[in-house]
C-alpha cells in the first residue's frame, strides 16, 4: 500500500484523514444519472496472512476515492471485511458517495404542504442536515404553487419528484454533491468506436414495451360529471375521460401491408383540469422516453478516459459507431460509467448508452387542484408548514 497520491491517472486512491492508500488489486466504481448515490468497492489480497496491514480504516468514516487526481466518489466507508485463508489475507472495503444520506433516511420537515418555492432552494433545505451540498448548472427553474409531502418519503425521493415535474435529472458527483440539472449536451472528446478503444459492446433493440398510439386520460372528477361532447363524435355514449390528444410512434415496425401492427395503449394524466395540453405532454414524454429506452448500447472500453483525458461522465454526449452490432454514426448520452480493475479484465470501463430521449424526466404534475385552489395558496411562504389560508 502507497501513503502517497500519485499523479499517474490509472492510479486507484482512497483518502481517510491524513492516510491516502493505494494498490488496490479488485476497483469497481459506480457513477450514473440514475445512480443515487455512487458506489464503490475496492480490494486488497496481501499474499501472507501474518503480514501486518497499514489499512487503518473503520465503517462510518469519511472517504474520497481517487483515480489519479481525479475524485470520482466523495462519502463514506460503508463496509470493511477482512478475510484470511492459508495463501492470502483479503481486505475488501465498500462505501457510497454523501448522498446515501438523503436516499437512506427520512425527510424530516415541520409539515407536510409547501408553497411558492423552487426546486433548488427546497432542496437545500432538505440537504442541510446531511451536509450535501446542491448544485444546480441549469438553473433554479420554474416556481411550484404547491407541493405535498408524503410522510416517510426520503430527502432524495422529495427532491426527484419535484425534479421531473421541471425537466430536471437528480444526481450525485465526484465531490458529493447534489447535482440538479437538464440533460447534459457536453460531447466527450473521443467516441466509441469498433476496432480502435472498445474491448467488447452489445446493443439491444426492443419493440416489447413500444405502442403505435398512446392516449391519455384524465383523472379527475369529469368520473362524476355528464359526458363532454367530444369533437367529431358519434351520437351515442362516451368515455368521459378520453381526451384525444394521442400521440403517435410513426417508427414502430410495419407490417407486410406497410402498416404498423396496432398496439394502443391508454395511460393516466395525473389531472384533475380539462386541460388537453397537459395530457398531450404526458402522452408524447411516454412514447419518446419507451422510444429511447427500446435502443440500449452497453460497451467495454480499455480506458476509463477519452483521447483528452478526461474520466468518462454520466450525463455527457458520446458519438457511437459500432457497425457490427448494427449501430453506426450516432450519439447517445452515457447513462452509468462503471471503473473496474481486475486481474482477469484488467483496467477498463463499462458504459451504459441510450438516446437522450431515454433520460427526459416524466411530465409529472405536482399542482392537481382547481383554479380556487390556486388562487389560495398563491400568498404562501416557502417554509415548510402549512398551506396559506
Amino acid at each position: 500500500m502507497s501513503a502517497a497520491l500519485s499523479t499517474d491517472p490509472n492510479v486507484v486512491s482512497i483518502v481517510v484523514g491524513n492516510q491516502s492508500l493505494s494498490g488496490w488489486q479488485d476497483v469497481r466504481i459506480t457513477c450514473g444519472v440514475e445512480e443515487c448515490p455512487s458506489t464503490f468497492e475496492l480490494t486488497l489480497t496481501e499474499r501472507y496472512p501474518t503480514q501486518p496491514t497499514e489499512i487503518f480504516i473503520k465503517p462510518g468514516d469519511p472517504c474520497s476515492v481517487m483515480l489519479g487526481s481525479d475524485t470520482v466518489v466523495t462519502g463514506y466507508v460503508d463496509r470493511y471485511s477482512a478475510s484470511i485463508a492459508p495463501d492470502k489475507h483479503e481486505v475488501r472495503i465498500t462505501g457510497r458517495g454523501m448522498c446515501q444520506d438523503l436516499v437512506d433516511c427520512s425527510a424530516q420537515t415541520q409539515g407536510f404542504q409547501v408553497n411558492n418555492f423552487d426546486i433548488v432552494s427546497f432542496a437545500k433545505k432538505l440537504c442541510q442536515p446531511f451536509g450535501v451540498t446542491v448544485q444546480a448548472p441549469d438553473g433554479t427553474g420554474r416556481n411550484i404553487p404547491q407541493f405535498n409531502i408524503i410522510l416517510t418519503e426520503t430527502p432524495y425521493e422529495i427532491i426527484e419528484r419535484i425534479a421531473r415535474w421541471d425537466n430536471f435529472l437528480v444526481y450525485e458527483n465526484g465531490s458529493g454533491n447534489l447535482v440538479i440539472a437538464r440533460l447534459g449536451d457536453t460531447t466527450m472528446a473521443s467516441g466509441l468506436v469498433q476496432g480502435q478503444n472498445v474491448q467488447a459492446a452489445e446493443v439491444t433493440f426492443s419493440t416489447d414495451n413500444r405502442y403505435t398510439e398512446i392516449d391519455p386520460v384524465f383523472l379527475s372528477t369529469a368520473f362524476l360529471q355528464d359526458p363532454p361532447a367530444m369533437p367529431g363524435a358519434a351520437p351515442g355514449p362516451v368515455l368521459p375521460f378520453i381526451t384525444g390528444t394521442q400521440a403517435y410512434d410513426k417508427s414502430f415496425p410495419a407490417r407486410a401491408d406497410g402498416q404498423p401492427r396496432k398496439r394502443p395503449l391508454i395511460i393516466v394524466s395525473e389531472q384533475n383540469q380539462n386541460v388537453p395540453a397537459i395530457a398531450a405532454a404526458r402522452a408524447q414524454w411516454d412514447m419518446a422516453r419507451r422510444w429511447g429506452r427500446s435502443q440500449q448500447a452497453r460497451v467495454t472500453v480499455d480506458s476509463w478516459r477519452d483521447a483528452a483525458g478526461t474520466l468518462w461522465q454520466p450525463n455527457a454526449l458520446v458519438a457511437v459507431d459500432l457497425p457490427a452490432c448494427k449501430l453506426s454514426n450516432v450519439t447517445w448520452l452515457l447513462s452509468h460509467v462503471t471503473y473496474s480493475r481486475n486481474s482477469d479484465s484488467g483496467t477498463t470501463a463499462e458504459l451504459v448508452l441510450m438516446p437522450p430521449q431515454a433520460f427526459v424526466p416524466s411530465a409529472d404534475f405536482l399542482v392537481p387542484f382547481d383554479w380556487q385552489v390556486g388562487q389560495e395558496v398563491k400568498g404562501g411562504s416557502t417554509n415548510f408548514g402549512p398551506a396559506a389560508r
